[in-house]
C-alpha cells in the first residue's frame, strides 16, 4: 500500500475520532435505514420461497362426466398429457377418490353417503416454468373444452393475486432502496461537509505545495466510506440480532439469506463512498 493511501486512511480515521458525536449519528442513521431496507427485503426473500414451494406443489383437478369407463380414462389421460406445459397425469378413478376420503375423514364417513357420490378425475401436475398465474389459466383451459370434463379447479385466483402482491413488494423494496440510499448518502455528505468546512484551511495549504486533487479528496472519500461501512455492518448486525429474537414468533421454514446482510454492508459502503466524494465536490 503506498504512503497516499495510507495517508488518507490515517487522515479520515483521525477525522472520525475528531468528531464522535457526528459520527456516531451518521453511524446510527445509517443502520437504522439499512436496517429497515433488510428487513423489507428478508420479508420479500421468503414470500417469493413460499411461492415457488406453492408453484411447485401447482395442480389441476379435472373432474369428469358421469359414465366414462376405465378405457376412456386412460384414452383421455394420454390426451391431456400432450398438452404443452403438462407433466405428468393421475388418472383417478371413482372407487380410488372414495378410498381418498375414507383416509382423509375416516370410514363412518364414507358410510354415512351410501352410495359414491364422487367422480372419476383427472390430477395434473405442471411443469417447471408453466407454473405462473396465466400459463396455468391457459392449460386449465384446454382442459376444461375436452368434451369428457365437467369441470376444473386449480386455485388460480389465490396464485394471481399472490404473484401481483409479490411484484409490488419487489416495487416497494426498490422505491425503499432509493429513499433509504439518498437519506445514507445526504447523511454522510453534511457529516463529511462539515469535516471539509472544517479542514478548509488545511486543503488551502495542501493545494498551494502542489498537492493534487486526488490527494486532498482521498481522506473525505475514506472517511465517507468507512461511516458507510460501519453503517451498514451496524445494520446488518442489528437485522440479525432481530430476526434471531423473533426466532421464537416466525413461521416455521422462514430463512435468512445471508446475501441480505452482505447486500446492507455493501450498500451502506457505495453510499457512504458517494456521499464523501460529494462533499469534497461541494
Amino acid at each position: 500500500m503506498t504512503p497516499h493511501y495510507i495517508f488518507g486512511i490515517k487522515e479520515a480515521l483521525r477525522s472520525l475520532k475528531g468528531h464522535p458525536i457526528r459520527s456516531l449519528i451518521s453511524f446510527f442513521t445509517i443502520s437504522l435505514s439499512l436496517l429497515l431496507l433488510g428487513a423489507f427485503l428478508c420479508l420479500t426473500f421468503n414470500l417469493k420461497l413460499t411461492l415457488r414451494n406453492l408453484r411447485s406443489k401447482m395442480e389441476i383437478e379435472a373432474f369428469l362426466k358421469e359414465g366414462i369407463n376405465s378405457s376412456q380414462l386412460k384414452e383421455l389421460g394420454q390426451k391431456v398429457r400432450q398438452i404443452p406445459g403438462v407433466k405428468d397425469v393421475i388418472l383417478i378413478s371413482k372407487e380410488e377418490a372414495l378410498l381418498e376420503l375414507q383416509r382423509e375423514f375416516g370410514q363412518k364417513f364414507t358410510d354415512d353417503l351410501g352410495t359414491n357420490p364422487l367422480p372419476p378425475s383427472l390430477r395434473i401436475s405442471l411443469r417447471e416454468g408453466w407454473r405462473k398465474g396465466k400459463e396455468v389459466q391457459r392449460i386449465a383451459a384446454r382442459v376444461d373444452s375436452l368434451t369428457e370434463v365437467e369441470d376444473v379447479e386449480y386455485g388460480g385466483k389465490w396464485l394471481t393475486r399472490l404473484d401481483r402482491f409479490v411484484f409490488h413488494l419487489l416495487l416497494l423494496d426498490l422505491i425503499l432502496g432509493v429513499i433509504i440510499g439518498l437519506s445514507s448518502f445526504m447523511s454522510i455528505s453534511n457529516v463529511v461537509g462539515i469535516t471539509s468546512l472544517a479542514r478548509s484551511k488545511e486543503v488551502k495549504i495542501m493545494r498551494l505545495v502542489g498537492a493534487t486533487p486526488r490527494f486532498i479528496r482521498r481522506p473525505f472519500l475514506y472517511e465517507g466510506l468507512l461511516q458507510g461501512f460501519v453503517g451498514g455492518t451496524m445494520g446488518a448486525i442489528l437485522l440479525y440480532l432481530l430476526l434471531l429474537l423473533l426466532s421464537s414468533q416466525l413461521p416455521s421454514g422462514t430463512v435468512l439469506p445471508p446475501q441480505v446482510f452482505w447486500l446492507q454492508i455493501g450498500l451502506g459502503t457505495v453510499f457512504g463512498g458517494l456521499g464523501g466524494r460529494f462533499a469534497f465536490d461541494r
